[in-house]
């Protein structure tokens, strides 16, 4: 297992945040037909909003804690939602994923939860942890 830290996302993190999210995303069945120019640009304003009015944590190298292994955002309001879970390539199927979510939202295996992105990944991980997607989370 990685020695990791969990800490809040700070300014400095927000371009990985972005362009992580945004090429990790660009396939999904969502996206996929969008055209460049409007995918990078609405959903990079998506992203901008959905994280200033949620929660990211940051998962670090302990010693150098600009090491990002991976991130998650979610919200608690109006209902708990599950936004975005990234791992950098090298780190993933070592259970990190799970690690960001049992911090970040406690129980979370217990209960519903609803997730507002859905890539590739995504049925996977639906299967393993409960999830329904709900795009409309705001609604």
């Amino acid at each position: 297992m990685i020695n990791a830290s969990y800490r809040p996302a700070e300014e400095e993190d927000l371009s990985f945040i972005y362009n992580s999210w945004l090429k990790s995303y660009r396939n999904s069945s969502f996206a996929k037909n969008i055209p460049n120019e409007v995918y990078f640009n609405q959903h990079k304003n998506h992203i901008d909003s959905t994280i200033k009015s949620g929660k990211c944590l940051v998962l670090c190298n302990p010693d150098k804690p600009a090491q990002i292994f991976g991130y998650i955002v979610w919200s608690e309001d109006p209902i708990l939602a599950l936004h975005y879970v990234y791992i950098k390539h090298p780190y993933r199927k070592l259970g990190l994923a799970k690690k960001l979510l049992n911090e970040a939202i406690p129980g979370f295996s217990r209960r519903l939860l609803f997730t507002t992105h859905a890539n590739h990944y995504w049925k996977e991980f639906s299967k393993k942890f409960n999830l329904v997607y709900n795009p409309y989370w705001r609604s």
